[in-house]
Order: C-alpha cells, then structure tokens, then sequence
C-alpha cells in the first residue's frame, strides 16, 4: 500500500512537473531521480520478500523433523513402559538368588566354625569320637513311586505298558517319541502322568516355551509339555482326566473326569473337560472350561500367572492351579476345601 502511495505521488509530481516545466527546470531531474530511488527500493523489496519465503519454507522443515523426533521420543517412552514389567521381574528375581547365595554362604561359615572348633575339642574328650559334621541335607520325606525304565521298548500308551508303574518309551502317532511315567496302581492303572508336584524341588514358574516344550524329570517333578500334551489326548480319543492329590498329612484325594483334551498353540493350548465321573476332592475344573494357557510372559492381560507364579489356565486368580508356588507349610489347608490344588503332592493322569 505504501508503495502504491508512493507511485501516485510520483505521478502527481510528474504532472506537476509538466505544467511548470518552463518555470521550474530544476524539477523534472528530481523527479526523474526520485523515480530511480523508488525503482531501487522495490527491488530491495521483492529480494526481501524472496529471502522471507526461504526462511518460511526451513522453518517448516525443521517443525517436521522436530515433529518426527517427538514421536520417536514417545515412542521410546511406551516401549520402556512395556519393558517395565520384565526388568521388575528379572530384578526381584536376581534380589531372590542374592539372598539365597548369602544364606548359602553363611551356612557354609557356620559349617567352617563348626568343623575348626570339633577338632579343637576332639582331644580333650572322653569317650567314643563324635560323629563327623556333614553338609549333606536330611533325607527327603517324599516317597517315589516304584518305578521301572526300558530304554529300549516303545509302546502306543500307557496301557499297553507293563503293569508297573515307571517311565516308558511312548511312541506318538505323529512320529513323536516321548518319554512318559506311566501310573499302572491308581484306578486301575494305564494312566499317562503330565504333572506331578512332590517337593517344591522344581520351579513352575517358567515362561510360555518352557510349558510349551515340558520340564523336569519324569521320576520326580516335572511338566510334559503342552505339545505332548496335546498330542496324547488328541491321539487317545476318548480321553479320561484323573487328578490325584495328598496333603502334607498324607490325606489323599481325587476326581476323575471324562472327554478331557487340549488344544493345539493355534488355539492356545485350550482347556477342554466333560463331565465327573467319580471323586472326593470335588469338583474345582469345570470353570477352567475352553480357557487359553497363560504364563507369566504370555498371559492376554490376565495378571493371575504372575500373581501365582506359574503357568496354567487361570480362570481367575484363586487357588485353584496345581502349578503354582509350592509352600510346604500350608499344611493346614483343608483337603474339604474343593479348590485345593496345591497340596503336599498333585498329579495329574490323563488314559
């Protein structure tokens, strides 16, 4: 607008100039350089305006690059948040064997003091000699079953297996040989054990692949796998399910199921179960009916295999999960309460 001002003042003078020429010859130089002045001027404006939109045009890129910077900030942020969990976990985790290698320690100087100070006083004793100091722990309580092993035989189940219970060579119709306990005493025998908790010597609280893949020993606690699992109902048809359970005072229980099979890892390793066929310990399963199996890795938002410290098809966070967190002094649960899983020994059987 100043420059279109400016331009008819221009004009204006010309005209002035025109009619006063004769009485003014001074004036048309000065407009003629004025007129150079205003030429100049807007060359410096246009070049201005151009250096304006440069500028304009890199300060909009570096808003986008910043803008792009941000978000893989936020997204950093989110990836620590879900990272949170795990670090959590592996710290009280590495917190928990730091304690146990300190109490192992001090046992271990206890032991020292114990032994420097026998053969001290071994001397001036009368009498027969002490018994030496031994770090061996007591004897376990935990009675095995009888077990037999044929390294060499395969059979199609557990009830062609002989008629001693014992880990044996089964062959899978898929090909799979796998080693299974074979329970040939409880409720007529022929039953193919998955599960069996004894003494808390073995941890359950193990990540998605672990329960897939199967841990343990056969002979005592161990896990056979979601895979095997899987393939020995599918292979067995009509699949029978037995939960054996006994107390820490030796109180034995059990329920027996029909139509029990698992899912394949598409599925989840789903839960299925019919109907009780017979039992006492009653019925704490039926609940647990088309549920996926979750671990603590693997769990679709449920927080129950953390909560308990193993894996297993948690329905809800009770106590129902012969796979959780054994405690040997929980003794006094009640063998009448019917979600009582975890007692001082569980095994599952499927035939």
């Amino acid at each position: 607008m100043a420059l279109v001002i400016v331009k008819l003042l221009l004009l204006a003078l010309l005209a002035l100039g025109t009619s006063c020429q004769e009485s003014s010859p001074g004036l048309e130089e000065l407009v003629r350089d004025l007129h150079l002045r205003l030429n100049v001027m807007s060359l410096e404006f246009h070049e201005q305006m151009e250096q304006l939109v440069t500028e304009q045009q890199l300060l909009r890129q570096s808003v986008e690059k910043l803008s792009w910077v941000v978000d893989r900030v936020d997204q950093s942020m989110k990836n620590i948040e879900n990272n949170h969990d795990v670090v959590m976990r592996n710290l009280s985790h590495v917190t928990s064997q730091s304690d146990a290698i300190v109490v192992n320690q001090q046992f271990c100087a206890n032991h020292d003091r114990l032994r420097d100070l026998y053969f001290e006083t071994l001397p001036r004793c009368q009498g027969p000699p002490l018994p030496p100091v031994t770090t061996e722990p007591p004897p376990t309580t935990t009675q095995l079953p009888p077990t037999t092993t044929d390294n060499s035989a395969m059979y199609i189940s557990c009830s062609t297996a002989p008629p001693i219970s014992g880990v044996y060579n089964i062959m899978l119709n898929s090909g799979h040989l796998i080693q299974v306990f074979c329970e040939q005493i409880l409720q007529g025998g022929g039953w193919a054990v998955f599960q069996r908790r004894m003494d808390g010597s073995v941890d359950f609280n193990r990540n998605f692949i672990s329960y897939q893949n199967g841990f343990g020993n056969p002979r005592g606690e161990f896990w056979l796998g979601l895979e095997n699992l899987h393939r020995l109902s599918q292979q067995m048809g009509q699949t029978e399910l037995l939960v054996d359970m006994e107390d820490f005072v030796q109180t034995e229980q059990f329920m027996l199921y029909r139509d029990f099979a698992i899912g394949n890892w598409i599925d989840g390793y789903k839960f299925t179960i019919g109907n009780i066929v017979t039992g006492t310990a009653g019925d704490a399963l039926s609940q647990y009916q088309q549920k996926q199996f979750v671990t603590y890795d693997q769990h679709g938002g449920s927080v129950c295999a953390e909560h308990l410290a193993s894996g297993f098809w948690h329905f809800d966070c009770g106590r129902t999960c012969s796979a959780k967190r054994y405690i040997p002094d929980s003794a006094g649960a009640s063998l009448q309460d019917p979600h009582t899983f975890v007692l001082g020994g569980g095994a599952p059987h499927v035939k």
